[in-house]
């Protein structure tokens, strides 16, 4: 008989038989006295996700407590994701368990981190390291992602009570965002409406139909938002379909009866109406078309009796139609994960967020490959397609530098951690900007606020309007409004830019001098820039809502036409102001960008306020 030898002892020596869990705290109270951080012991065992399916959930111990996560799974999993390892013992969840899995996190990587005395604080990176080199694998196929993944979750949770930070800040540091971002934005949410393709019993090729709150003042009101279309969508189907058309996919979204992308968003469509939120509400769609190419077709039909074969050309008129006739911001996976030049030809014409999940799988080299072949303009970020926390960052931060925005997302699979809601906090703001994209390709007016508050983005909020900021970057003329948000205590005893020295001294110059930094590091040249008060501030900002409106409505006769014209400074006048500054710099005045509009979103309107102090601005 072949003798087996237990994995445990492929490593050096035998798991512990006494007590089971295999890698109890031998360490001494020097040694604890010496590493405050270091993990003391590793649990393991097997628990259910959100479908039903097992999954593994790890307890990390150390001296401030015990640090819980669990691994998440999809159904669409991608050839380039990392690798989860399922028993396939047909006698236990029907082939779906994940009891090697479990073992491998306890009693294989469990010992060894316990061993190697890692300090939680500072390395995380080296923990993930660690592991991935102790698999061995380029796709975690040996320990399996699904056992090193909760374990570099639960690091980071500890490491993040040894700094005694939230989360979410821990992430924010690790990720070295606080050196480049001021304060936090919480995320714009999408919700789940309506499942298809591979997350369905239905007929519908496309698998996920979400809604983006765009118009919401918080998170809070953002989640009223998404919880009422999702009730009101249920009443319309249930009437229009029928009770049972009411049953819902992998994602929690309903599960109609329908095949027809347009019937879907019509459904959408009629929910948002009927809830009250129009113009608040934003589409997005995840076409996850790899499930449904072959042989250089996409087949629409692929649930159906007869087949819907379609080439590129065709799938892209699909597209384009349903991007012209409702409000799609978001467009996931249109094209198969490996046919590049269906993405290359899309995404030259695109003027949404064209987003890589299947097709970039949160793997730095897949990105690359992505930016070669021009092929997207934004990365889904799922942490279980790469495996650890460190490398998500990495891949989150590749996406950033190639002027990409990127998307948290969570998968079919999942379970009660909630690690990705700190995920999404620490990135940089643009990460889940949703907001309309309007016709012409110029920046819209910032506003740089200042103060304590957490914004939200797409938030709505009272503000003092204080002055503004003229930053010359690249030769073009970038205006940022000072603001200072009402609640501010300090809002009270300042009314113009220029009271702010006593109460914040040195808060303008070192301001200046970011934004005169900030893109060095890139190997850019240094930005030069100039204040104007209180006064000037105001009607920019007015004059950037008329030139919205006017944009919006498409009466533009001449769009060169200078934004800065209703400032009662005329657009030569302003030119004059701002001359000086670039022949200091060698710029020629005639090829200033300052002819530009600037735009608000449609859901955010100015609202003066007393004594035309006060502004409604949408916080960036």
């Amino acid at each position: 008989m072949q003798q087996t030898i237990p994995m445990r002892r492929l490593f050096g020596r035998t798991h512990s038989k006494n007590g089971g869990n295999g890698n109890h705290d031998n360490h001494s109270p020097e040694m604890k006295a010496k590493f405050p951080s270091t993990i003391t012991n590793v649990r393991a065992a097997q628990r259910l996700d959100s479908k039903g399916r097992p999954t593994v959930q790890v307890r990390v111990t150390k001296n401030k407590g015990t640090f819980t996560a669990s691994a998440s799974s999809g159904v669409s999993r991608g050839p380039y994701e990392a690798y989860e390892i399922i028993d396939e013992n047909q006698e236990l969840y029907k082939g779906n368990g994940v009891e090697k899995a479990v073992y491998h996190a306890q009693h294989v990587i469990g010992p060894e981190l316990v061993d190697q005395c890692f300090d939680v604080r500072k390395d995380l990176a080296k923990i993930d390291q660690f592991m991935i080199k102790l698999d061995g694998t380029k796709d975690k196929g040996n320990l399996g992602a699904n056992a090193i993944l909760p374990l570099s979750i639960a690091c980071a949770r500890a490491a993040a009570a040894a700094r005694d930070v939230p989360l979410y800040e821990f992430l924010r540091q690790e990720a070295h965002a606080a050196e480049r971002l001021e304060g936090y934005l919480l995320p714009v949410p999408f919700f789940n409406m309506l499942n298809g393709g591979a997350h369905s019993g239905n007929q519908m090729a496309l698998q996920e139909f979400t809604i983006a709150p765009v118009g919401a003042e918080s998170m809070a009101q953002a989640v009223q938002i998404g919880c009422e279309v999702y009730q009101e969508l249920k009443g319309i189907i249930k009437k229009k379909y029928g009770t049972g058309a009411t049953n819902i996919g992998d994602d929690g979204g309903f599960s109609p009866p329908i095949s027809d992308p347009e019937e879907a968003l019509d459904l959408l469509t009629e929910a948002v109406r009927c809830s009250g939120h129009e113009g608040k509400v934003r589409f997005g769609i995840d076409a996850a078309s790899s499930e449904f190419f072959e042989s250089g077709c996409y087949d629409l039909g692929y649930k159906q009796e007869h087949s819907e074969r379609l080439s590129f050309a065709q799938l892209t008129t699909v597209y384009n139609k349903l991007l012209q006739k409702y409000p799609v911001v978001l467009l996931e996976d249109p094209f198969a994960e490996d046919d590049w030049a269906s993405w290359r030809n899309f995404n030259r014409d695109c003027k949404i967020e064209l987003v890589g999940d299947d097709l970039l799988a949160t793997n730095i080299s897949r990105l690359a490959m992505a930016r070669e072949h021009a092929a997207c303009n934004s990365m889904l970020l799922k942490v279980n397609q790469i495996g650890t926390v460190s490398e998500a960052l990495s891949a989150a931060e590749s996406a950033y530098s190639f002027g990409w925005n990127v998307f948290v997302s969570h998968r079919s699979g999942e379970t009660n951690d909630d690690f990705i809601s700190d995920l999404a906090t620490w990135e940089d703001p643009s990460v889940a900007d949703t907001h309309t994209h309007i016709k012409g390709e110029d920046d819209p007016l910032d506003v740089c606020e200042m103060g304590g508050e957490v914004g939200y983005t797409g938030e709505v909020k009272p503000v003092k309007v204080l002055g503004a900021f003229a930053i010359i970057d690249e030769g073009e003329t970038d205006w940022k409004v000072l603001v200072m948000d009402v609640r501010e205590p300090l809002a009270a005893k300042v009314d113009d830019i220029g009271d702010l020295e006593p109460y914040m001294p040195g808060y303008l110059e070192t301001m200046k001098w970011w934004f005169k930094l900030y893109k060095v590091p890139e190997g850019k040249k240094e930005n030069e820039g100039k204040i104007f008060g209180k006064d000037f501030a105001m009607e920019l900002v007015k004059n950037c809502h008329r030139s919205w409106e006017t944009g919006i409505n498409e009466k533009r006769s001449n769009p060169t036409t200078s934004s800065l014209g209703g400032l009662g400074i005329h657009g030569g006048e302003i030119s004059s102001l701002l001359s000086q500054m670039y022949h200091e710099k060698g710029a020629d005045p005639n090829k200033m960008a300052i002819d530009k509009s600037h735009f608000f979103p449609a859901s955010y309107t100015y609202t003066p306020g007393t004594g035309g102090t006060t502004s409604v601005m949408e916080a960036r």
